[in-house]
């Protein structure tokens, strides 16, 4: 068995080798022997399959909380296009300014939120390689460099010899955004 799909009403579609078989939530498989149709349970399950199929072909993420609801990421991590197909309205998402309006009740907005709280964005700083330097924003009025080396960030210039520095994971709650560069990337 290869994957499963839960349906709405607990209806699960499983994709074996020979086909794909209908499961009831007791597991027993709802087209073998007794079944010769398809009932409307039977359908739903399938017609949200065949749409969660052609949602993952689009790359497009459905909102859990309104299925009526889209969410379509654009060509960065950071903007999404959220589409109300009820009432055909769309809404164009950005990351920072949902940070900045964390209030904004919109249904659309609120899709946006559910969206990025699904998806966080990268922080490649994590994984970041020695000898590497990082200009890390930590939302206070300026962005600034440190040199990674033997696990730990250290702020540039290095003033102290006796600095500590910070592990990746110490880092992480505090920066906002950041990128390498050095060594520069080769795209």
């Amino acid at each position: 068995m290869a994957e499963t799909f839960t349906g709405s009403n607990g209806i699960k579609v499983e994709e074996h080798t020979y086909g794909k078989a209908l499961i009831d939530e007791d597991g027993t498989n709802r087209l073998a022997g007794a079944y010769d149709f398809l009932n409307d349970h039977d359908m739903q399950a399938l017609r949200e399959f065949f749409r969660a199929e052609e949602d993952t072909r689009l790359g497009r993420w459905r909102w859990p909380e309104d299925p009526d609801v889209t969410v379509q990421p654009a060509h960065n991590a950071d903007s999404v296009t959220v589409i109300g197909h009820r009432e055909g309205v769309s809404y164009v998402g950005i990351r920072g300014y949902l940070r900045a309006y964390p209030n904004d009740e919109y249904y659309l907005v609120r899709a946006a939120k559910a969206y990025f709280d699904a998806h966080p964005e990268p922080k490649p700083w994590l994984t970041a390689a020695d000898g590497e330097i990082w200009e890390l924003d930590f939302g206070q009025g300026g962005v600034k460099q440190y040199l990674y080396s033997e696990g730990r960030f250290f702020a540039l210039p290095l003033l102290r010899a006796a600095d500590d520095g910070w592990t990746p994971a110490e880092f992480a709650s505090g920066v906002i955004s950041g990128h390498r560069v050095y060594p520069e990337d080769a795209s």
